[in-house]
Formats: structure tokens, sequence, C-alpha cells
């Protein structure tokens, strides 16, 4: 009742049907469902079986019975209480069954009956009638396909890059992000670069005395060669991380 309590059967536009004795409260449930759409905004209309085929005939005999079943178009929750009490004859079977084929993908039906499914062909008079009208519970329920993941093909690898546009952590620029922070991406050095950095290293190292022309010499090459010495951990740091990933 919680589940019905919220309404989503409205929305599929299906049908609830109460089974049971009587006296187990079926009419009041039927009417607390009522109630709660009416609370939600929902127009809602409740009658027993007997009145909803009387008014049926009524508006056949004034040749309106389509019009009349497209006017409860406009109630989305349609009550009908009590079906089974009194047997249908032919004639209220048919017309029971227009309004249940009628509300078939437009609106909610809310049934009650002390009768089991097995008995409503005693009902209606016509198993073939009752077999037709369960089969309106609401539109076909379509379960979400899975996602399938594709294999490269044997023998084949998976491109280094396959993943960059389906995992959300790899940016467009490039950067590989973790949660809020962008880590960037470094390029390895040039021949160039790691000759002169052994170069500046090397002459850092041969000026253990410094004069006066040495002194604006020395540190600005051993701050060149800390970045490239850090430049190269945090390489290798980072591909330690890719690789871990």
């Amino acid at each position: 009742m919680l589940h019905l309590g919220q309404l989503d059967f409205l929305a599929a536009r299906q049908n609830v049907i109460f089974l049971g004795p009587p006296g187990t409260g079926k009419t009041h449930l039927a009417i607390a469902l009522g109630i709660r759409a009416c609370l939600a905004g929902h127009r809602t209309l409740f009658a027993s079986a007997t009145t909803w085929v009387t008014r049926l005939a009524a508006a056949q005999r004034e040749h309106r019975a389509d019009r009349y079943l497209a006017i409860l178009d406009r109630w989305p929750l349609l009550v009908v209480d009590e079906v089974g009490y009194l047997p249908f004859d032919a004639e209220a079977a048919s017309l029971f069954f227009q309004l249940v084929n009628a509300r078939y993908e437009r609106g909610s039906l809310i049934v009650t009956s002390n009768k089991p499914f097995t008995a409503w062909g005693e009902i209606f008079g016509d198993a073939t009638v009752a077999a037709a009208m369960l089969d309106r519970p609401g539109p076909p329920r379509r379960d979400p396909q899975p996602e399938r993941r594709q294999l490269p093909p044997q023998g084949q690898a998976a491109r280094p890059h396959a993943r960059a546009a389906t995992d959300p952590r790899l940016s467009h620029s490039g950067g590989l992000v973790f949660g809020r922070r962008k880590w960037p991406t470094f390029r390895s050095l040039t021949t160039h670069e790691r000759r002169a950095s052994l170069e500046i290293q090397e002459s850092s190292s041969s000026m253990s005395a410094p004069g006066p022309s040495h002194t604006a010499i020395d540190p600005l090459a051993s701050g060149v060669a800390q970045e490239l010495a850090a430049l190269e951990r945090r390489q290798s740091c980072f591909e330690s991380r890719v690789l871990r990933l």
C-alpha cells in the first residue's frame, strides 16, 4: 500500500485490483487511494460496478455511449467497487467491457471484487470476455536492456586512448582529473634538454669556490637543475599513477 500510495500506477496508466472475501477492507483501500489521488490533484470518480453499468446503459439508449466514454477520459482515475456481487447479463458484460477497454492506455482503474479471477467467467457469463478484460492491465512493461560492453576482436589489441571518449575523468585538454583536482600532462624531455641538464649539473658541481663572477651564475644553474630534476620526478610519478589505473 505504501508503494501504491505513491500513485506511480496513475503515471503509467495501469490498473489496481483488490481481491478478497467480504469484510477484508477492499472498498476502504480503494477509497483511500481515491482520496490520495484527489489530494495529489488527480480527478477521481467512484461508483459501484452496477452503477457504472446503469450509466453506460442509459448513455447507450440515448446513442451517446461513445461520447460518455470520451468524457470519462477527463478523469485519470475511476474506482469500480463490488464487481461480482451481482452477476451481469450479456448486455451488462458488454458495457462493462467497453468501459475497461476505453480506459486502456488512457487512464487507470481501481477494481474491487470478492471473486477470484478464475470465477470472473461466471460473473460476466462469458469466459472470453472475462479473459479479455483481464488482458487490459495497462501499457506493456518494457524492461531496460543491459548495456553490453563490446570487446575488441581476438588478436587485436585495444587502442591506447579508446577510453578517452567514455572516461569522465579525462578532460578535453588531455589532463587526468581525480575528483576536483586536474593533474596536468607531462611530455618527455628531449635529448637537448637532458644534455643541457647534465652540463649545468657538471658546471655547478665544478664551481666549489665561487668567485665574484660566479655569484650570479651558480643560483641560476642550480635552480634550473632542480627544476629539471623535479620535472622528471613528477613525470615518473604521473606515469606510475596512470599504469595503476
